[in-house]
């Protein structure tokens, strides 16, 4: 976890088992009463170290965590090593400024679940009721019995809308991820005003983070997992994640990123985003350390020379 790895471990079996555990622990009690007490002896150890130091790890695996999560449905998170590096060059000791701490803090934006306005009630009462039902207990539990219950709807009013499973779970990923990046554009506005990018980034962490989003964050980690093992699925997030990667440059240049830095910025959020959420779930506390270290010290002319 904290950087002690064998040499091409990352490559492994072994890893991608380990990632695998990580990404199910939650909802698998025979994991979780392995995994959550190992998460919670390596945080006591860490909360005891500087902020920065917390920050420099817990960014970094989270990115590490991201880039192994994401790498079958968006490669090109494969090129952030540089990034994972770079973050090592924070020192230990290093303190933020009490101006930059008050930047941090200044707004949090207002986030919610993913809700899905489809024009068919029905189509929409099902993209909703799958979100909730992979959420509670993975993708290979899901089915489309379950759904139909739980979206109060009958198995034959599904059919002629969704071809399968997998079709209803990727069209689910879609659709909520859009609306989820939907939200962060309406309140970019907010975000970025009066400070840097990479302190409105870090604005972004603390509020995506937020609790109203845990079950989006679950359901996004399952399809994450079994992209890893299932080519359709696979194939449609991947398609889905592009589509709101425009969205996202757009939103970027609209806010004044400069645009040497929008193509990096979004890669990382990307990763991030999944290891973030899943560091948080495994019993971490995020969103309360000390992110304003990070904008003093990763700057845009940093950023710029990573991209």
């Amino acid at each position: 976890l904290w950087d002690h790895l064998p040499e091409d471990f990352e490559e492994s079996n072994e890893h991608k088992a380990f990632i695998d555990t990580l990404m199910s622990a939650t909802r698998t009690p025979e994991l979780a009463e392995v995994v959550l007490p190992s998460m919670a002896t390596h945080w006591e150890r860490l909360s005891h170290c500087s902020d920065s130091e917390q920050v420099r790890r817990l960014w970094a695996l989270a990115t590490r965590l991201g880039v192994a999560a994401s790498e079958v449905v968006m490669p090109e998170v494969k090129t952030l090593g540089t990034f994972i590096g770079a973050l090592g060059m924070i020192p230990s000791d290093f303190v933020a400024t009490k101006e930059d701490v008050d930047a941090l803090y200044a707004v949090e934006p207002k986030v919610a679940e993913p809700q899905i306005a489809d024009p068919d009630e029905v189509t929409s009462n099902l993209i909703q009721a799958v979100v909730r039902v992979v959420a509670n207990s993975g993708v290979a539990k899901a089915s489309m019995t379950r759904v139909c219950r739980a979206a109060h709807v009958t198995t034959g009013s599904a059919k002629p809308r969704f071809a399968s499973m997998a079709d209803l779970m990727s069209r689910g990923y879609e659709y909520s991820v859009m609306e989820v990046a939907r939200q962060n554009v309406a309140q970019s506005n907010e975000v970025f005003g009066g400070v840097s990018p990479i302190q409105a980034y870090a604005r972004l962490v603390i509020s995506s983070l937020h609790p109203s989003r845990k079950s989006w964050r679950r359901y996004r980690q399952e399809m994450h997992l079994a992209s890893r093992v299932n080519p359709a699925i696979a194939a449609q997030m991947s398609a889905g994640i592009q589509r709101v990667n425009e969205v996202l440059k757009e939103s970027l240049r609209a806010s004044g990123v400069d645009e040497s830095i929008i193509n990096i910025s979004i890669l990382v959020n990307q990763a991030q985003s999944i290891g973030f959420s899943l560091i948080d779930d495994l019993g971490i506390p995020v969103r309360g350390i000390n992110h304003a270290v990070i904008p003093s010290i990763i700057t845009v002319e940093l950023f710029a020379t990573l991209a």
